[in-house]
């Protein structure tokens, strides 16, 4: 449970961030309709970015996770004994924890969007489960 809350909570900083820097970049454009653009203000610091939820996952649970996701479907994976060939071939590939959580919670490039399809506690374990796939060259058994 406190990993679900810690996945939403995440989640919801990165909503506001987001919010944030749109109303910022909206309202610094054009002033009105007179056509008098506004002044930027001199750069800041840039703003650190929200923590993710932490780094944890069960790999072995993860495994059926992307099982049952259906994720060998597009994807090849050894360590998942999957030979999809829709999305890119897992197998060698070199990613961080903050991309792959990102692909599954948003989805994109025809992946689709597993954020409200699956739990925080899937999410966090099928990333863990791919992480140390593709890091150990297909270890977990």
């Amino acid at each position: 449970m406190n990993r679900r809350i810690g996945l939403a909570l995440g989640v919801g900083i990165v909503s506001v961030v987001v919010v944030v820097v749109v109303v910022i970049v909206s309202s610094s454009a054009v002033d009105g309709g007179d056509a008098t653009i506004r002044q930027s203000a001199p750069e800041s610091e840039p703003v650190a970015e929200p923590a993710l939820p932490p780094q944890t996952g069960d790999a072995l649970v993860g495994k059926s996770v992307f099982a049952q996701a259906g994720c060998g479907n597009c994807h090849t994976l050894e360590a998942a004994g999957s030979t999809g060939t829709i999305g890119p071939v897992l197998d060698g590939r070199s990613s961080s924890y903050q991309v792959i959580f990102e692909q599954v919670i948003a989805g994109g490039g025809g992946m689709p969007s597993y954020g409200g399809t699956l739990s925080a506690e899937e999410i966090q374990d099928v990333v863990a489960f791919t992480i140390e796939s593709i890091d150990a060259g297909s270890a977990i058994p």
